[in-house]
């Protein structure tokens, strides 16, 4: 009769702190997923350095890279070199413009 009870009184003091362990992993899981961390900084705190690769600039780059340098915007750009805005975003972005 003593054992039974003291069998009881282990399962109930396990049972509380599995209970509490599960509340516990379900708050840090909420915390982790609802936490906000911009790709910038996640990068930030990765050490690795990748080696960056420079394209070389096309044609219609070279043109792009010109009038960016003297102040005209995409849309500008796009109606001068007779293209649209978005291709000149394109452009920019994929070369790293202005250089």
């Amino acid at each position: 009769m003593k054992s039974n009870l003291m069998i009881q009184m282990y399962e109930n003091a396990y049972r509380r702190a599995w209970l509490e362990l599960r509340k516990k992993e379900r708050k840090d899981k909420r915390e982790q997923r609802n936490s906000y961390q911009s790709y910038k900084i996640i990068n930030d705190l990765d050490v690795k350095e990748e080696p960056e690769i420079i394209l070389k600039l096309s044609d219609k780059a070279k043109k792009v890279n010109l009038l960016l340098k003297k102040g005209l915007t995409p849309k500008e750009c796009g109606q001068v070199l007779g293209c649209s805005r978005q291709a000149v975003v394109q452009v920019k972005s994929r070369y790293g413009l202005p250089r």
